[in-house]
């Protein structure tokens, strides 16, 4: 069954009104964002909900998901009397578990920390709570690797998703820039202003891949939150057709909370080559042929005519989630054409 419904949410604990003490009310519009989130979820009735969270304990280098049978936590260390508790939907996590470990992806169940719900998953529990738990729960920590790898973590949940038989909403939470005034708690820049505005477009357009275009430098000096767990929820939707709802911005604290919801449609893309630049198709074909025969492919006879003419010196590079996991080349050519260069130094990597 595919994903009936999917949202990003923010985690201010100060939104809870005991937690708040009247401060909440500076955030009456993500406040009603919220609520209209948890009716929406409480009339689809989803038998399990995903929740990405930035603040679930999390590795550098592994996409932990909790594991268990059944989750609790509470808001004690903000001085508030909440309370959670329910059940793990084991069988999803079972399933995606074993898929990472069939493709040695950095995800997984392993390296089990804390028990305890983090704030950033209970926040959205609070609200949705108040109108349906009759859910099991999956929850996903992000972690350090790059963007893309968040991504495609996501598109690999999309699998199990579109497999499972369950009805499932994706909950991204996580809050935007935390540098967005000088009077706030972390100070200002520049970069926090234009992070917020560009993730307002991004989801304004509904164009989530874009996501993926963000720079590690700008983002650190803009302080932000949740991009991993959005990224992830991006990865989830690829290849749909969804309507983009902007239901909310707000940050008058200092930190920018957006809240919107991404309504799935129809499957519009179709699987594609990794490339289509020819160089790099090449390569990749040389390169299945090599771990496949362990031999040297022959000079394929369609090749364009600057492949089999022309000498150049080549680089090959391969890499693994987006890090580089091995390389060789040539300055100057060593062989009688472009083409036998590639397939040679790929059968040397």
């Amino acid at each position: 069954m595919p994903l009936i419904k999917a949202y990003i949410v923010p985690h201010p604990p100060l939104i809870v009104p005991d937690i708040g003490k009247r401060k909440e009310k500076h955030i009456l519009t993500t406040q009603m964002a919220y609520k209209k989130i948890a009716e929406e979820i409480g009339a689809i009735k989803p038998q399990t909900i995903i929740i990405s969270s930035p603040h679930a304990p999390s590795y550098y280098d592994y996409l932990q998901i909790s594991s268990g049978s059944t989750f609790n936590g509470n808001l004690r260390n903000f001085h508030s009397s909440e309370q959670f508790s329910g059940k793990y939907d084991e069988d999803l996590i079972f399933e995606i578990n074993k898929l990472m470990q069939s493709i040695d992806f950095p995800a997984g169940t392993q390296g089990k920390k804390d028990d305890t719900l983090d704030h950033g998953t209970m926040i959205p529990l609070y609200f949705i709570n108040q109108r349906y738990t009759d859910y099991k729960l999956v929850r996903i920590a992000i972690s350090s690797l790059p963007l893309k790898t968040h991504y495609e973590f996501g598109k690999l949940l999309q699998k199990l998703i579109e497999q499972s038989k369950q009805s499932i909403v994706y909950v991204a939470s996580g809050d935007l820039s935390h540098k967005l005034l000088k009077s706030g708690p972390y100070g200002f820049s520049e970069e926090g202003i234009a992070f917020d505005k560009a993730m307002k477009n991004i989801v304004a357009e509904g164009n989530l891949a874009k996501l993926v275009d963000f720079n590690e430098n700008f983002l650190h000096k803009a302080a932000e939150c949740g991009l991993r767990s959005f990224l992830i929820m991006a990865g989830v939707l690829d290849g749909y057709k969804y309507d983009s709802s902007l239901l909310s911005y707000e940050g008058p604290f200092g930190v920018g909370y957006l809240v919107a919801s991404f309504n799935p449609q129809e499957k519009l893309s179709t699987e594609t080559k990794i490339s289509n630049n020819p160089y790099v198709e090449l390569a990749t074909d040389a390169l299945k042929y090599y771990l496949t025969t362990h031999k040297k492919m022959e000079l394929p006879k369609d090749l364009p005519l600057d492949f089999r003419k022309n000498q150049a010196g080549v680089f090959v590079s391969i890499h693994k989630f987006h890090q580089l996991r091995g390389c060789i080349g040539t300055f100057k050519p060593t062989t009688s054409c472009i083409g036998e260069e590639i397939i040679q130094n790929v059968s040397r990597i």
